[in-house]
């Protein structure tokens, strides 16, 4: 039974005609003003189409600005090609606090 269940997933996967990559999830750390600006993620990704052209999207895009520690946001990459056919991978960043508080004496 475990393999007719491995063998249809394999079979789904594999009809569209591509497998997704995954991008792990992507930590951020806060600057001294406790926030950062979004990285431009689309270099992880390399996309192909058999008709040309494909226009790569970040959404949010690079830039945007994170600033509530602790907090998570998904971030999408997005292919497409000339005909509006598309595949897209999303994945998480989260922004972290590393800088301890400072004591005055």
């Amino acid at each position: 039974m475990k393999k007719i269940f491995l063998l249809s997933i394999i079979v789904l996967l594999s009809s569209c005609g591509c497998l997704l990559s995954q991008i792990p999830p992507q930590y951020l750390y806060c600057d001294e003003d406790c926030q950062v600006p979004l990285p431009d993620y689309r270099t992880l990704v390399k996309a192909t189409d058999n008709c040309g052209i494909v226009t790569i999207t970040q959404s949010p895009a690079a830039g945007f600005i994170m600033g509530f520690p602790g907090a998570s946001i998904e971030v999408r990459i997005r292919a497409e090609d000339n005909s509006k056919n598309f595949k897209q991978v999303r994945f998480t960043v989260t922004l972290l606090d590393t800088i301890p508080p400072v004591i005055d004496t």
